[in-house]
């Protein structure tokens, strides 16, 4: 059974970031976890509106009060704060990239303090290298630059979603020459404002349904 239209239009933010997020030649937000979101929503005849943001500015906006979501997002404490994560929108692993030519061990603590490291400017992935105390050196806004600057060695090593940086590295060429190894599971979803939430207390109940059927 549909749902009757909400009050207001329900304003998500995303990046890009091939393939959960990207624009066509057209200019229109598509991608595998916008799909998902889009057929929830429409399966509740819910009102809304998706608009490319850079990810750092999509969660400053959500945060406050400008914008009622972001996606596609992992659960981290400071976003907790001030929106809700839905269920799983799309899978991935959070996975460590290096030169297959590297002889690096990821899990050492040389290469913990000395490793040159990097992931995308406002990820999540970004944040628990920071507070997990390694040797950030490169911190681009996009996947792509990330990869590039893998392949040129001005890294030793990347981390973050696995599907995204794969989609860059083939993207580039060279995923032939990139060793992965795989660190954790980091589903992600849709966090909602809980400002957003508390005017609408049901809404987010019947999306997670509504994307576990999809799924």
């Amino acid at each position: 059974m549909k749902l009757l239209f909400a009050a207001e239009k329900l304003l998500l933010l995303t990046d890009v970031r091939p393939p959960f997020q990207f624009l066509t030649k057209s200019g229109e937000v598509d991608g595998v976890s916008v799909v998902i979101v889009k057929r929830a929503l429409d399966k509740m005849n819910w009102p809304y509106e998706i608009k490319i943001r850079p990810w750092n500015r999509a969660q400053s906006e959500v945060k406050r009060g400008k914008a009622d979501g972001f996606f596609s997002a992992s659960q981290n404490t400071d976003r907790d704060h001030y929106a809700t994560l839905s269920g799983i929108v799309v899978d991935q692993y959070w996975s460590w990239y290096v030169l297959k030519s590297y002889d690096l061990e990821v899990n050492s603590v040389d290469f913990k303090k000395n490793a040159k490291v990097g992931s995308w400017f406002g990820s999540n992935s970004l944040k628990w290298l920071l507070d997990s105390g390694f040797n950030v050196k490169g911190v681009p806004v996009t996947t792509n630059t990330l990869a590039l600057m893998l392949n040129a060695r001005h890294l030793d090593a990347i981390f973050g979603s696995n599907i995204a940086i794969e989609a860059s590295f083939k993207k580039a060429g060279f995923l032939d020459y990139i060793r992965e190894i795989k660190a954790q599971k980091k589903p992600m979803g849709v966090y909602f404002s809980k400002k957003y939430l508390s005017k609408h207390p049901f809404f987010l109940a019947k999306f997670n349904q509504m994307i576990k059927e999809l799924k």
